[in-house]
Parts: structure tokens; sequence; C-alpha cells
């Protein structure tokens, strides 16, 4: 595996805004001719506020990968995200998160094995403990 990633994040007043870009170039991939032409990256960008002990913020991803040895064909992931976190004490946090996920692929759809699209809602609520 080979790979690079960039990102960066400036803050100010509680406000935070961020983002990051991670090649993989055809790192990893199958050498055969024909397949796997197109690089694998992801990208990110974000903004969060902090007042006191919440934090709340959005965040957009998007990663295209060529697809699998068997099933190529280019897949895309789109990812919306909101949550927020409360510190409750020193070290206990807890946080909720809400996902909406979209998945698009260059396979075509067939009756066997469907519409390679999908999509999906994702609650995340945990519950960080550090000591």
């Amino acid at each position: 595996m080979n790979a690079w990633q960039l990102g960066a994040q400036v803050g100010y007043a509680g406000f935070a805004v961020g983002g990051s870009y991670t090649s993989f170039g055809k790192s990893g991939q199958n050498k055969r001719p024909g397949f796997f032409a197109d690089d694998m990256y992801n990208w990110t960008a974000g903004v969060q506020y902090t007042a006191g002990a919440i934090v709340v913020g959005a965040n957009y991803k998007y990663g295209v990968d060529p697809g699998s040895m068997l099933d190529p064909g280019s897949r895309r992931v789109t990812a919306y995200e909101v949550g927020a976190g409360y510190t409750v004490a020193s070290g206990l946090t807890v946080n909720a998160q809400y996902d909406y996920v979209l998945s698009n692929s260059d396979r075509p759809e067939t009756a066997a094995t469907g519409s390679p699209d999908d999509k999906a809602h994702v609650i995340v609520l945990r519950t960080v403990l550090a000591f």
C-alpha cells in the first residue's frame, strides 16, 4: 500500500472549519490490463462549533474506488454527517451522530445481484471514557 494525505483545520472563537484529501492512487490494485484504471481517493470537509461542554458539527465525505477484482466498476460513496457531543465530566463525553450515506457504482444491475447502488441511514450513540 502506498498513500498520501493532506489536511488542514482553521479555528476561531469556538468555530472550526477543516478538510482533508487522501490519495491511494493505484496502490494495492490488481495489475490486470483493462481493470482498475481509476485511482482510489477520498476527501472530507467539515465545520464544528464548541461552546463550553457542548460541541456540534457537520461533515461531508466523498470517496471513489475502482471496484473489486470480482466485480470491477468504479464505486462512489457520499456521506453527510451531523452530530453533537457533551462533556459530562473531565474524561467522560457522550455523543450522538447521524449519517446519510449514498453508494453508487458503474456495475450494471442484474437479476441475480440487483442494483449495485445503495443508501443508508446510520445513527451512532457513544460514550467516550478517557483516563
